[in-house]
């Protein structure tokens, strides 16, 4: 990835809605705290993504958060957690409709059962993010 702009620190981005990138520095505190205020409007706005700030790190994006003791912490800490919550009211309102459309009422067959650690090791990597998020191979 080839950045052509410079920044203080590392490269902190976030995109909360379809129409909005945001990108700073990490060493940036004015520009992290108008980053929070954008992303926060951004998600009232239509066609809301995600407000969990990201930080290159070599040619990777990971999660990132301002330390504990950073005055925006608890700004972005808000920031995902209404990410997240928004997250998994989808996947609720999708499941419910998978639920209409097949008349499944949970009462399937029990194709297999695992111990969670036999899960993870025959099915699964582990992502570092948060909620726990698992790459299935």
């Amino acid at each position: 990835m080839v950045c052509r702009f410079g920044v203080d620190g590392d490269y902190i981005a976030m995109v909360p809605n379809r129409d909005t990138l945001l990108v700073t520095g990490s060493n940036e505190d004015a520009g992290l705290a108008i980053m929070a205020a954008q992303a926060e409007k951004a998600l009232e706005s239509h066609h809301p993504l995600c407000a969990i700030p990201m930080r290159l790190v070599g040619d990777e994006w990971e999660t990132w958060m301002p330390e504990r003791d950073d005055p925006l912490y608890q700004q972005f800490r808000l920031l995902a957690i209404k990410s997240m919550g928004s997250e998994h009211g989808e996947q609720k309102e999708l499941l419910e409709q998978l639920h209409e459309q097949t008349g499944n009422d949970g009462d399937g067959d029990i194709v297999a059962q695992l111990e969670w650690d036999q899960v993870q090791a025959a099915f699964g990597e582990p992502l570092d993010m948060y909620p726990p998020r698992y790459r299935v191979s």
